[in-house]
């Protein structure tokens, strides 16, 4: 059975049955019986069948790879997506797409103010709106009025003159403006149909220095906070991922040196379209070398790996794909008009009783053909064709001889072909074009055939029905739209020009017959070209027969020069051919000559010994990181692919260094601090490195050695001696002294028992367990480990926590535990807000099990948000209860002081409720209070002025000395419960307690003792002087709907 690819390009959405084709979805309906039905309905012509279903399993697909990439590679950014609507604008495809998008927040791409208007109407909610191309006055206008309706909409630039007129819209428009993306000039070489449309040559996009002057413009007009992304194209239906590959890395870098520029809100980049549907209908000539899961593995590991290299936020991934979206979708069933067939029998002979001697002959050569002289009777009886020909035209012989004649020509080729068995293959292929069935469709309605007739895209076409059956013979397809079809040769060739026709041997001219304003006509006058023509082939032929002469006489002098001139040139050629600068083998050339051609020789040695040079210093920068000379990442995921591929007697050791608590260190001592400090421990640890070891820079603060053959015995030695010489590293900076350590992981392997993306996943698993255990810990990776069983534990709370923060069924509630005043006593009310949470089967999950998650998976700030606005939403309501309010406490995570949207939602709160600020307590905990408050001063500055209090939580148990008691604007120190738990029998901690409540007294700061579970606790710290007191002894944690009036 002959599949016509269809288990190539058919994507499984089609499959051959019973000898239909039919729709793999269902009930399995054939074409046929669907055309039939619809024929029945007085439906005529060629039919577009469309199928929302496959609209659906392409968007699904692609949001199903791109998060599974995600997840796989732990990525924070987010995969979005939006339809181009230049693709396809009819309203059933549009509704389709927006439908099933609707749970992905698919969005869609305008390039024209239609596109824009149809986005308007049908975009969901919230969904992503891009608008790209040419843009006016008028059309960025229609996109300030989009964002007044509340669609999330980014006008892409494409050149300064469209930033100028956003810039003059913003000041004639105002808020809201919508989001600005850049559309960058990438070096990178696009490719596929519109390869045009990208690379340093493209017309669309900003080059460096105009990036850099949109920042500044953006800058200037204050709106550089509504920049929000960068956006490349680098062609369409991309067969090849490698240029992909290598725009990223360019894409990549500018967007980290635009974030460090000052663009805060940059979050995301643009793929734009480009990915490549299959069309292919051979197996072994497909029109893409990669996958969907490979393309998006690719796009997200890369973009991480830029992200932790250059110390930014990974940004949220667009794809602007249309024809992966829409191709598959839709199915041309076009009639066959008409079958054309030269196809003739022995039986529709009529021979007379007396035919002319050519036709006689060509009988006599059907019947004695075979094997040996079928090449020679072919060509005898086409000469008798055209010979006959000559006689019909002169009237010798009638049409019936005529008729004959192309029948016995007919069936001598049939029996050529069948005859010959391997030479003449030329003649086989016309023989066959000659003697193929031509069928006549109708595909007016195909709207992709001007990709086909401008661009030679070919499309996949195939018979519907009896593909059961075995096929016969070939035929060629002809399509009636076309102007000119099939294989035609035209005799006479006609050249048309205003008022000038040229015919093969006349030239007629037009001319009006115009006399004092009135129009009488014209003339057209013939001119014989035939004498002209026949000198210009007598010159033509006296020029051919001179030429050989002088060809002759032409290739005696050349060689005559060549021995003299061109040898060194040969020298030259043939040592560029063997020299091979970039692996440093040069063949040098040498001359005695003193002119030009010392000089060339000079140079080119010069340029080769450059080339090498130059080779020599890319190699080094490709594999070794710019500020520690050691290897970095690309280096080691190179020698991690070759270990895991060759095997040897002992093994492989792989080891993750992580230096403790480095962020706190770059935040209070600066980045230039930081970067000293990775370049003084690559010195220290250097030293003690064995001979077999490979060390590499892999992320901001993270090597890792590999130790080849070498056994497990061998690693784990080498493990103990690393965590020691890193246990207690001084570090002095600007006259403060810091103790550095590292945890350290190790995985023993063997070749070939992981895959490299395994491998880093299991290291990396290995050194989160690690660093949980505290500083200068380590951790061996086992495959039984139960992190990888907690990892799948976090992940599902962190699963969780998203629909809690969402519409369920998992929720929050908040809770509230009591902060009684010791020294006095009062009728007001204080409390800490506490947040529990409950899965969708009312189990309750431990806070100590869902924050955790939270932090690592970067879901702090929102649920910071929500506790905060959930809070002053409930509390607001019962104004007897401000009243008795004394203070509430507010827990947030250290990220949060710099987290924009956390700033806007407290700046939006003020404006929203009426709440007494001054009741208002942010707790923030000492570990992570160092490193944020030195960031986000402006903030900080801005809630002191709303009279918002800060309360230092957790104190005692970090890195900060009593220092930052008395340089942080804290206005409640919180003394950790450990301080509380032992200080009736442990004189440090009670003398540590009674320090912190002297200071803070000096700073006119007030104190909160934790974890007070007895009368004597109490007593003991009243005595003391601590001026409030939180634990179960004073309240344990009840739900805040309890404290408020009913």
């Amino acid at each position: 059975m002959v599949n016509y690819g269809i288990d190539v390009w058919g994507q499984d959405s089609f499959v051959i049955e019973d000898g239909f084709v039919k729709i793999n979805h269902g009930n399995r309906p054939n074409l046929v019986d669907i055309v039939r039905e619809i024929r029945e309905n007085g439906h005529k012509g060629p039919l577009l069948l469309r199928f929302p279903h496959l609209i659906k399993n392409q968007i699904e697909l692609i949001f199903d790879k791109f998060n599974s990439a995600i997840k796989e590679f732990d990525y924070k950014g987010q995969f979005r997506a939006v339809f181009p609507l230049k693709v396809n604008q009819f309203p059933n495809f549009v509704s389709q797409v927006v439908k099933t998008g609707k749970k992905f927040g698919y969005g869609l791409e305008a390039g024209s103010k239609a596109e824009i208007i149809i986005a308007m109407a049908y975009n969901n909610d919230k969904a992503p709106i891009t608008v790209n191309g040419f843009k006016d006055m008028e059309m960025i206008s229609l996109c300030f009025i989009a964002a007044k309706m509340g669609h999330n909409i980014t006008i892409t630039i494409e050149g300064i003159n469209e930033l100028e007129l956003i810039i003059e819209v913003a000041k004639r428009l105002g808020d809201p403006v919508p989001n600005i993306g850049l559309r960058i000039r990438l070096h990178s070489v696009g490719m596929g149909m519109w390869a045009k449309s990208g690379g340093i040559n493209s017309k669309f996009g900003l080059t460096s220095t105009e990036l850099i002057e949109a920042m500044d413009m953006l800058k200037s007009a204050s709106l550089l906070e509504k920049f929000n992304m960068i956006h490349f194209h680098i062609g369409s239906q991309m067969g090849d991922i490698a240029p992909l590959k290598k725009a990223l890395r360019e894409a990549g870098n500018i967007y980290a040196e635009l974030k460090k520029s000052g663009a805060v809100n940059l979050n995301a980049i643009n793929l734009g379209g480009g990915i490549a549907v299959e069309y292919s209908q051979q197996k072994k000539k497909l029109d893409r070398n990669y996958n969907l899961e490979e393309f998006a593995n690719d796009v997200v590991y890369l973009m991480k790996g830029i992200a932790a290299a250059k110390g930014v936020n990974e940004p949220d991934i667009y794809t602007e794909s249309g024809r992966f979206i829409a191709a598959n979708h839709a199915v041309l069933v076009a009639p066959v008009l008409e079958l054309f067939s030269n196809e003739y029998e022995s039986k529709e002979l009529r021979l007379k009783p007396q035919n002319p001697p050519l036709v006689e002959e060509l009988l006599d050569l059907l019947e004695s053909m075979n094997e040996k002289n079928a090449g020679e009777y072919l060509h005898d009886a086409i000469d008798h064709m055209e010979s006959l020909l000559t006689l019909f035209d002169l009237g010798y012989v009638d049409l019936q001889d005529r008729s004959n004649t192309e029948i016995l020509l007919h069936l001598i080729s049939k029996k050529f072909i069948s005859l010959n068995t391997g030479s003449l293959q030329k003649e086989i292929k016309n023989m066959q074009d000659s003697l193929q069935e031509k069928y006549l469709l109708n595909f007016s309605i195909f709207q992709s055939l001007p990709d086909y007739w401008g661009l030679g895209q070919n499309f996949p076409i195939m018979p519907i029905h009896k593909l059961d059956e075995q096929p016969t013979r070939s035929a060629n397809i002809w399509d009636i739209t076309e102007t000119n079809p099939g294989k035609q040769n035209t005799k006479q060739k006609i050249i048309f020009s205003k008022n000038i026709i040229f015919l093969e041997n006349d030239l007629l001219v037009k001319e009006n017959i115009i006399a004092e304003g009135y129009d009488f006509g014209y003339a057209l006058f013939n001119i014989d070209l035939s004498s002209y023509q026949k000198k210009q082939m007598e010159t033509t032929y006296t020029i051919l027969s001179i030429f050989p002469f002088a060809l002759i006489f032409g290739l005696i002098l050349s060689l005559f020069l060549s021995r003299s001139y061109t040898k060194p040139f040969i020298s030259l050629i043939n040592a560029m051919k063997k020299s091979d600068p970039t692996n440093d083998k040069i063949i040098k050339v040498e001359t005695t000559a003193n002119n030009e051609i010392k000089e060339l020789f000079e140079g080119f040695n010069n340029q080769m010994n450059q080339i090498a040079s130059s080779s020599k210093e890319l190699h080094f920068q490709a594999t070794h990181d710019q500020l520690t000379n050691i290897f970095n990442r690309f280096y080691l995921e190179n020698s991690l692919k070759n270990s895991l591929k060759q095997e040897n007697e002992y093994g492989y050791n792989l080891l993750y260094l992580d230096i403790d608590q480095f962020k706190l260190i770059n935040d209070s001592a600066g980045y230039q601090a930081g970067d000293e400090l990775l370049k003084m421990i690559v010195s220290y640890f250097q030293t003690s490195l064995p001979t077999n070891a490979s060390f590499a820079r892999v992320d901001g603060n993270g090597f890792m050695v590999l130790l080849s053959d070498s056994n497990q015995e061998e690693g784990e030695s080498f493990l103990q001696e690393s965590l020691e010489k890193l246990k207690d590293f001084r570090f002095s900076h600007n006259n403060e002294t810091f103790s550095v350590s590292a945890s350290i992981s190790l995985v023993y392997f063997k070749a070939f028992e992981y895959t490299l993306k395994e491998l880093l996943k299991a290291s990396s698993t290995a050194l989160y367990t690690a660093k949980d255990k505290g500083r200068n810990k380590s951790h061996i990776y086992h495959k039984s480990d139960e992190t990888i069983k907690r990892f799948s534990r976090e992940q599902q709370s962190a699963q969780l926590i998203k629909e809690a923060l969402r519409d369920g069924p998992a929720r929050f509630e908040l809770f509230a535990q009591d902060i009684v005043p010791l020294q006095k006593q009062s009728d007001k009310i204080g409390y800490e807000i506490l947040i529990r949470m409950w899965d969708k089967d009312n189990n309750f999950i431990s806070p100590d099990s869902f924050l955790p998650a939270a932090e690592r998976y970067q879901l702090m700030g929102e649920i910071d948000i929500y506790v905060l606005w959930t809070y002053l939403e409930t509390v607001t309501k019962d104004r007897a209860h401000i009243e008795k309010l004394h203070c509430a406490h507010i827990n947030l995570a250290g990220s949060s002081l710099n987290n924009p949207d956390f700033q806007s939602k407290v700046k939006e709160a003020i404006e929203h409720f009426d709440f007494p600020w001054e009741k208002l307590e942010l707790e923030i905990t000492e570990s992570s209070a160092i490193g944020s408050f030195n960031m986000a001063n402006e903030f900080i500055t801005w809630l002191k002025s709303k009279k918002i209090g800060l309360a230092l939580d957790d104190f005692g148990t970090g890195m900060a000395s009593f220092e930052y008691l008395k340089s942080m604007p804290f206005d409640v120190v919180k003394i950790d419960g450990s301080f509380i738990k032992d200080m009736h029998k442990d004189p440090i901690d009670k003398a540590v307690i009674k320090y912190i409540q002297e200071i803070a007294t000096l700073k006119n700061q007030e104190t909160v003792a934790e974890y007070i579970e007895t009368k004597e606790d109490v007593e003991e710290l009243t005595k003391i002087g601590i001026t409030y007191g939180q634990g179960y002894y004073l309240g344990k944690p009840r739900a805040l709907s309890s404290w408020l009036s009913n």
